[in-house]
């Protein structure tokens, strides 16, 4: 088997999509907790006829558990910003 990969938090799958563009033999699974998001990351794995990459609905590792092993986990979370000192909102 291949080298594998997840990535967590995928929004719109760009990173998974690089990661293939990168490595092709590189087998990607893209999660995402959002169903929006999930909807767009397929969109564009069709757009791009990306092959090898599996798009799931996933909060964190809890739907992943039993697709195997990966070897790398990449995770870029939305940016949320925390309120000021002061309580002021952001």
């Amino acid at each position: 088997a291949g080298a594998r990969a997840l990535d967590l938090g995928t929004g719109c799958g760009v990173i998974a999509l690089l990661l293939r563009e990168l490595r092709p033999g590189l087998e990607v699974v893209a999660s995402d907790l959002c169903p929006n998001a999930v909807f767009s990351a397929a969109c564009e794995v069709a757009r791009h006829g990306a092959r090898g990459l599996e798009v799931v609905e996933s909060d964190l590792f809890q739907d992943i558990e039993g697709r195997g092993l990966f070897d790398v986990i990449v995770f870029n979370p939305p940016w949320i910003p925390e309120p000021a000192a002061d309580g002021a909102a952001p």
